[in-house]
């Protein structure tokens, strides 16, 4: 099968131990999860027929058949020692109702059998290519590696360890041919949270349908509403992240943050209002601890802040008039003092967010999950329905 490096000199070995193994959710599960939300769809769609007694048949799709001529879709994958979940995500994306083009997994020295469980795929998915890197960079490399080889007009990045619904390409693609001018798709998050088992979906309420936000109203949104959007459910269009240089390797895991901003700031998104992808809670992840670092989150903030006052100083305003930070607490008033560039962010409208979003914090907890998603429908709602 194609691979990109076949010998690794020069590897260097991050320190820390692999993740460990979990179990992920049975593919009935999954497939019974989706389908639920396919039949949703339909009804909705159909309501008037079925108020005349029409028969409903659901049938099955042949993934060889052309379905459309929606954009073509790459998968980037990048990996490191996930072996133990790469089968499940990989087939996930491969049985799509609509498949990828490709599905590119970039190896960053895994130290497991990564690579062998990869080779044995490609047997079964022929559309499966291996990227190795001489030398482990993290994911931001690895996902910018993947890039660089994809061919698509648009391209997903994938985690090993997150999972999608069989219809997430198909919807996104569809989402973005119907706005082609927009630089991404996005979707409502959910999560699965491993102990103890449970899903969280997390309903953004921009808009009943499937919504085109043109830049200045896709800033305007976050004028009374607060949201971050998932990359887990982000399809690219290719051409664009490759011209903002893909996942910047010195933003570390606020890379995709900056990311999603800067495409829907330039080019617009659109929002899909269903549940196609899920990400797992996994508290060591890369991510996760990152948040939690007070000095790391501090260094980053800055460090995105001055990237937008200098390189992106095209959409830094509607960075500015959103009142958007990677840091959403009100200790990062403190952090914005400390240079020139951060300075210039400060607004009363981020002021007022951050102690809206102290407050919020700490009511959280108090509120059972029908209250959050309730008042998230009713701002959501009156946000998405203000004109540009």
């Amino acid at each position: 099968m194609p691979d990109a490096s076949a010998s690794r000199p020069g590897c260097q070995q991050p320190t820390g131990a692999s993740p460990p193994a979990f179990a992920l959710p049975k593919p009935r599960r999954l497939a019974m999860r989706g389908l639920a939300c396919e039949l949703r769809l339909l009804l909705r769609r159909t309501s008037s027929i079925r108020s005349v007694g029409v028969c409903l048949v659901v049938t099955t799709h042949d993934p060889s058949s052309p379905i459309s001529t929606t954009p073509s879709v790459s998968v980037v994958m990048p990996n490191f020692n996930h072996a133990h979940v790469l089968p499940k995500a990989i087939e996930a994306h491969a049985r799509q109702s609509r498949p990828p083009l490709e599905i590119i997994v970039v190896d960053d020295c895994s130290t497991d059998d990564s690579v062998a469980v990869i080779e044995r795929l490609h047997a079964t998915h022929p559309t499966l290519r291996l990227v190795r890197r001489a030398v482990n960079g993290g994911p931001n490399a690895a996902i910018n590696t993947g890039l660089a080889e994809a061919q698509g007009d648009l391209v997903t990045f994938s985690a090993a360890d997150d999972l999608v619904d069989f219809r997430f390409h198909e919807r996104s693609a569809e989402a973005l041919a119907a706005y082609p001018q927009a630089g991404l798709s996005f979707m409502d998050p959910s999560r699965l949270y491993l102990e103890p088992e449970r899903w969280e979906r997390v309903p953004l309420a921009l808009a009943e349908t499937m919504t085109f936000f043109p830049p200045e109203r896709f800033a305007a949104l976050f004028k009374r509403n607060s949201f971050t959007i998932s990359s887990n459910g982000v399809v690219y269009r290719r051409a664009f992240i490759q011209a903002a240089g893909g996942f910047r390797a010195d933003l570390d895991w606020q890379s995709d943050w900056i990311a999603n901003l800067l495409l829907s700031f330039r080019h617009g998104a659109v929002y899909v209002p269903e549940v196609w992808a899920h990400s797992v809670a996994y508290p060591q992840s890369y991510g996760s601890k990152g948040v939690r670092s007070a000095a790391g989150q501090r260094r980053l903030t800055l460090k995105c802040l001055e990237a937008i006052a200098t390189d992106y100083a095209d959409v830094a305003p509607l960075f500015r008039s959103a009142a958007l930070l990677p840091e959403m607490r009100l200790r990062a008033l403190a952090w914005l003092c400390q240079t020139p560039e951060a300075r210039s962010f400060i607004t009363p409208r981020l002021v007022y967010r951050l102690l809206q979003r102290e407050a919020w914090s700490a009511m959280r907890p108090l509120l059972p999950q029908t209250a959050r998603r309730w008042m998230r429908r009713r701002v959501g709602r009156s946000v998405g329905q203000q004109q540009p």
